[in-house]
């Protein structure tokens, strides 16, 4: 028979030797009350949601004051039944603890739970993926799509045409281009930064001219020469397009007035020994202000260069924007704009969303450290490069203290390493999509995707599948299929519900009722014409 003993809640519990949580609450309220000078400690962390608290004791511990003026008291019976809670809480914790430690139990019984695949139903309405090409760059990509609303009005397209940021659309349609020209020609060679003067700042201010137009005359006279050549400075001219994006920044100048200018990407590169002239007169043919002409190391890079240039000065003023600017914020010419991407075909959606993220979720895990070394090493290169412009504007001199070059040699050497591992992967993904470069990397992913018990010997780009995962792309989505049209379809199906829930009866009733209140109306109308004639005639 098992002894029992009474508790402090007046609640009985088998005893469980010292790892009682009561016999422990009467052992601090013991030495306590023999000893005036005991001071109770507090148990470590661990222990503290086990070993029960008197309520002085827990007032102490908890207290963020340590000594409040007036005290707010909670009654005895709330105070009864806490501590009766803690009790109980305490000696289930204890009495567990040791039945995991002796195996009368298992010490994680309960298993976790396993998400069922994810998987759309086929004909879903406003559902597909969606298998595009990108020829030039010689990338795949499979995307997912589904319509989230249906009967909205696009936002109206009136008022003035401005902008605080450069899109994400414009963005990425900036590094497109510079990748694109980078692949099928040498890519952008020079990068420019045009400014204004006092007088066009006015001007523009005043909204007699517009930036637009002032870069339209530039790169007009720019492709010219380009095309026809240099003769004073002995510079060739050249048989191909020209090729030059532009984007718009208003910083603010030193006496907070707005001040606009242009960061110009452009295919024009000359010999070392003419680029001084050269920059001397497209300088001139600018006429606006400053045109500051710089050679642009790697091409392939020249996207992301620009977009840093865009956004820097305003965030060093502290904008909360890139300033407002009327207008197209950036252009490109015909020739530099990278190809869209073509559809391939069009299926169902299945379970190619949730592929995809857990393609996304195994590399950002796999290579999270590379992730985030090419993230601190592209921030350090940035605030290293500002701090050479700080020292030399300091010093008075041309040349950056030596420490600062090597620091900045020795950044660029890691960046570029943790680059070439990152752009060794064979694919791009995101949460909703996943580019793949190269047929093979397409056909080893839809192999892996569509084979339910593919090889354990894949390529290590590609995680374990879920037990019972295959893609089965299904027939190919009709517009019928998508979500305006499975909407329509349901509401001209109630319509006829309607229709055919009303019956013959109903309908000569309802018939009957109309013509009754056409013809009360009627009369009513000759009734109130006569009354008119009346009160006319006696006038």
């Amino acid at each position: 028979m098992s002894t029992h003993k009474a508790h402090p809640d007046t609640t009985q519990k088998p005893s469980s030797g010292l790892c009682e949580p009561g016999l422990i609450h009467q052992a601090i309220q013991k030495a306590e009350a023999t000893a005036p000078a005991f001071s109770f400690v507090p148990p470590p962390l661990r222990w503290n949601s086990i070993l029960p608290l008197s309520p002085e004791q827990r007032e102490w511990t908890y207290s963020l004051v340590k000594a409040p003026k007036s005290r707010t008291k909670e009654s005895e019976a709330t105070a009864a039944a806490k501590l009766a809670f803690e009790v109980d809480e305490a000696f289930l914790l204890g009495r567990r603890h040791r039945m995991e430690q002796t195996g009368e139990i298992f010490p994680n019984p309960v298993k976790p739970y396993q998400h069922p695949p994810e998987r759309v139903g086929h004909k879903a309405p406003g559902t597909m993926c969606i298998i595009e090409k990108r020829s030039w760059a010689d990338e795949i990509r499979i995307r997912t799509q589904v319509e989230t609303t249906v009967g909205q009005h696009p936002p109206e397209q009136c008022g003035p045409r401005t902008s605080q940021w450069l899109s994400e659309r414009g963005l990425r349609t900036i590094t497109d281009s510079a990748a694109y020209l980078a692949t099928v020609r040498e890519g952008y060679t020079t990068f420019a930064t045009l400014t204004f003067d006092d007088e066009k700042r006015a001007a523009l201010a005043a909204g007699t001219t517009t930036i637009q137009r002032e870069l339209t005359r530039c790169m007009s006279a720019w492709g010219k020469m380009y095309s026809r050549g240099l003769k004073r400075q002995g510079i060739p001219g050249n048989s191909d397009d020209f090729d030059y994006l532009w984007v718009v920044e208003v910083p603010n100048n030193s006496e907070g007035e707005p001040n606009p200018h242009i960061h110009l990407l452009m295919r024009w590169r000359v010999p070392h020994e003419h680029f001084a002239a050269w920059a001397k007169r497209l300088e001139s043919a600018w006429g606006q202000g400053f045109a500051k002409l710089e050679k642009i190391k790697s091409s392939k890079g020249a996207g992301a260069y620009i977009s840093k240039a865009v956004g820097y000065l305003c965030k060093g003023q502290g904008m909360s924007d890139q300033g407002e600017v009327r207008g197209n914020r950036y252009g490109i010419s015909e020739s530099a704009r990278a190809p869209g991407w073509e559809t391939l075909t069009k299926t169902q959606i299945d379970c190619m969303g949730q592929l995809i993220s857990d393609v996304y979720d195994h590399l950002t895990f796999q290579y999270g450290a590379d992730y985030r070394d090419r993230k601190r090493l592209n921030e350090a290169r940035t605030k290293t490069k500002e701090d050479i412009k700080k020292a030399v504007k300091a010093s008075g001199q041309r040349k950056a203290p030596a420490w600062l070059k090597k620091k900045e040699k020795a950044i660029e050497q890691q960046l570029t390493k943790v680059r070439s591992r990152l752009d060794a992967l064979p694919l791009r993904p995101n949460r909703y999509q996943i580019i793949l470069k190269g047929k093979e990397a397409y056909e080893e992913f839809m192999a892996w995707a569509s084979n339910p018990s593919y090889p354990q010997d894949r390529a290590l780009w590609l995680p374990d599948k879920p037990e019972g995962i295959a893609f089965n792309p299904g027939a190919y989505p009709k517009p019928r299929d998508s979500l305006f049209f499975s909407r329509l379809r349901k509401t001209f199906q109630e319509a006829k519900r309607q229709r055919w829930a009303v019956t013959d009866e109903i309908c000569a009733h309802m018939v009957e009722q109309t013509l009754s209140e056409r013809d009360a109306t009627l009369d009513a109308y000759d009734d109130y014409d006569t009354w008119a004639n009346q009160q006319a005639g006696s006038t």
